[in-house]
């Protein structure tokens, strides 16, 4: 696997990840239920729980999905839950071998929970054509953060040490942009809606600078997650 791309998964250590660092969210979240019949929350159907890169070696990556924690005033109208999350690669990893920082940290929305393509995703209604969000990053930073909706298992990986497996997203919609301390409304465009979504929306932090010590904590909240 190469470390430097946040889309090859640290997969052995996800799981592992996911249960260590999230902390207040919805236990429905990720759960198998019936599809939406139309426009949807994120949060209602899909887990913050594929961490990535420094995010799969806790606690370098921290989530809060209390909207208690959620950069104040939330967006008028918002939707769904609030999530903060807290990125320092500077901190000692509690997984065993210890494992050294790469110096980027992501994570994806799945359904169901920590689902990587072993198990099928969510079926989704016919007509949705973009996935909005609001985002900001904490007081006083300005920084470069890449999203995307979908690409889980997307493309196919010729890596042997990266396993395929039987189900994936079938297509990725990438967006970079430059953030700052308030908030900002994006989207991004869906050429077609897919029948079935593993991955609904990612986001991953990068460092410039190799050296951890160098680093500064990163702060990132997202919110009005909403399919439509």
């Amino acid at each position: 696997m190469d470390p430097s791309n946040p889309y090859h998964f640290l997969s052995i250590l996800a799981g592992v990840a996911a249960a260590a660092l999230i902390a207040g969210c919805a236990p429905a979240a990720g759960e198998a239920k019936g599809p939406p019949k139309g426009p949807f929350a994120v949060s209602d159907y899909f887990a913050a729980s594929g961490a990535m890169g420094d995010g799969a070696t806790p606690p370098r990556l921290s989530i809060d999905e209390k909207n208690s924690a959620c950069k104040q005033p939330r967006p008028a109208g918002a939707r769904g839950n609030c999530f903060a999350f807290s990125y320092d690669p500077r901190l000692s990893t509690s997984v065993t071998p210890s494992v050294a920082p790469v110096m980027w940290a992501g994570l994806y929305w799945q359904y169901p929970a920590n689902n990587w393509g072993k198990e099928p995703g969510l079926s989704l209604p016919a007509g949705l054509s973009k996935v909005t969000f609001q985002a900001a990053l904490g007081e006083g930073e300005s920084d470069m953060a890449d999203f995307a909706a979908g690409g889980i298992g997307f493309p196919k990986s010729e890596d042997p040490n990266q396993p395929n497996y039987p189900h994936d997203d079938s297509f990725r919609a990438p967006l970079t942009v430059g953030l700052n301390d308030q908030w900002t409304r994006l989207e991004i465009p869906l050429n077609a809606t897919p029948t079935e979504l593993l991955g609904a929306f990612t986001w991953s932090l990068h460092y410039d600078d190799s050296d951890p010590s160098h680093a500064v904590t990163k702060t990132l909240y997202i919110d009005d997650l909403f399919y439509e």
